[in-house]
Order: C-alpha cells, then structure tokens, then sequence
C-alpha cells in the first residue's frame, strides 16, 4: 500500500505542477485545448519520474517515522508536502541561478517574472503529493499489525 500510495502521490504532484506550468505559460502562448491537453499529460509523466525519483531517500524517512509513530493526520501530510514543495523551490533557485534558460525554454516563461506562480509552482504540487498520499495510506499510518517474536528460550 505504501509503495502504491507513494507513486500515486508523485504523478499527483508531477501532474499539479504540469498543469500549473502550463497555465502559467499559456499567459504569454495561447494554447489549443488539444495542446494544452498534451502538454499537461506528457509533463506530468516526466515530472511524477522525476519526482518520484528525487523524493524517494526523503520519503523513506518521512513515510519510517509517520508508520511508527502512527502519524495519521491529513494535516502532517499536507504539511510534508509543502515542505517538499519548499525544497524544490530551493532547488529552482539554484537551478535559475546556474541556467535560466533551460527554464524559460521549458515554460517559455521568464522566471524573473514570475512572482506568484512560483508558489503555485511549487507549493501546491506538494500538497497534492501530501493528500493524494494521506488518502491512500497515510490515513491508515501505523494500524498495521506488528509481528513480534516469540517470547521465551529459543534453546
């Protein structure tokens, strides 16, 4: 359930920040709805990869320590998403200060103006990723029964 709930959260998030890319982007390109459609649907597969790969050692953890501590709240999970989202906002800092054009060719969008979006960008993204993986599995953190060993000699 756990693997199942953390894929469904990355093409979640990667799909949210697919379609906040295009929105903002189709401020400046008017889009056909069957473009705007194909570029929403094939960002979101290549941004769940993505994500899905980068967030996976941070997960582990996050998912550890929320399975046994019983941390079930859709609060903690919202919570862990926009701290994700957060992260990647750290990360796009650095990656505009290293190459600002490959964002601007992706987007076609200038990242220095962007202002707002940016939280949209990657702010709720990560929520979506939190709610999506709360209400899969996180709802149910820690209820599984823990199998222990038999008491007594082993001799």
């Amino acid at each position: 359930v756990i693997a199942g709930a953390y894929i469904a959260a990355s093409a979640a998030a990667g799909f949210a920040l697919s379609t906040v890319g295009v929105l903002a982007s189709g401020m400046q390109h008017r889009y056909s709805i069957g473009g705007a459609l194909f570029l929403i649907v094939f960002g979101g597969m290549l941004f769940a990869m993505t994500i899905a790969a980068c967030a996976l050692l941070p997960a582990i953890a996050v998912i550890y320590v929320a399975e046994h501590r019983t941390l079930d709240s859709v609060w903690f999970y919202l919570g862990i998403g926009a701290l994700a989202g957060a992260i990647a906002y750290g990360i796009y800092t650095l990656w505009v200060v290293i190459d600002a054009g490959t964002f601007q060719a992706f987007f076609a969008v200038d990242p220095k103006s962007m202002g707002s979006e940016l939280v949209g960008l990657f702010g709720l993204p990560g929520l979506a990723g939190g709610l999506v993986y709360w209400l899969v599995a996180g709802r149910t953190a820690g209820s599984a029964p823990r199998i222990r060993p038999p008491r007594g000699d082993l001799a």
